[in-house]
């Protein structure tokens, strides 16, 4: 079975991150495919630590899950809330006209619909400037 190229392309990456004990995890569209609608994409949006109260939490919460149904190889990903929220922050940021943004927070929100956390949405939508 041929390796996928998004494997290809990320696991050196977090391989390194892993080595060097930095704190990542993978969100995004790679993110929202994992826990959403798949769909292609060629973009993988990687975040490292940073000292902020929103993504103190949000690296509390990332899960370890591979991006293959039968993969072995597994990354840290972006919580399905953290999905969302990040994903509202960049439809925001784009005038509120990304129907790509906007159709992979529905794909997550309806994949994981009552396993979602909502009062972790709602309270971290309010502090970030989301209505929800």
């Amino acid at each position: 079975m041929k390796t996928p190229d998004i494997l290809l392309a990320v696991q050196p990456v977090i391989q390194a991150f892993e080595k060097l004990s930095i704190p990542y995890y993978i969100g995004g569209s790679i993110a929202s495919s994992v826990y959403g609608m798949a769909r292609a994409t060629i973009k993988i949006d990687v975040f490292i630590h940073e000292n902020e109260p929103y993504r103190n939490e949000a690296f509390q919460r990332k899960r370890k899950d591979t991006l293959e149904e039968t993969g072995t190889i597994q990354f840290y990903f972006s919580s399905p809330e953290d999905i969302i929220i990040h994903k509202l922050q960049w439809y925001k940021m784009g005038g509120f006209v990304s129907e790509r943004q906007w159709l992979d927070i529905i794909g997550v929100v309806k994949v994981q619909a009552d396993l979602l956390d909502k009062k972790y949405l709602k309270r971290w939508s309010a502090k970030l400037g989301h209505k929800t």
